[in-house]
């Protein structure tokens, strides 16, 4: 749920629970996890521009050469 950006909810941890869950276990879990640090997620480096137009390249190739294949399996 943290992963998808989601606060818990007692209902929610409910909900999703494999098992049956009290209340208070809900309101203890949910304690547990506000009081507890998460490690932060690690940036993401942004690709230059010179970068994207190199991956464009390859993908442009790549997707030459399939249609050439597909075109020697039709025409064959």
């Amino acid at each position: 749920m943290a992963e998808e950006g989601q606060t818990p909810s007692v209902a929610m941890l409910r909900a999703k629970a494999p098992y049956k869950v009290s209340v208070t276990e809900a309101i203890s879990a949910i304690k547990s996890f506000n009081g507890a640090k998460l490690a932060p997620r690690p940036a993401r480096k942004q690709p230059t521009k010179g970068e994207l137009e190199e991956r464009v390249k390859d993908l442009e190739n790549a997707v030459a050469v399939l249609e050439k294949r597909l075109n020697a399996l039709t025409t064959d």
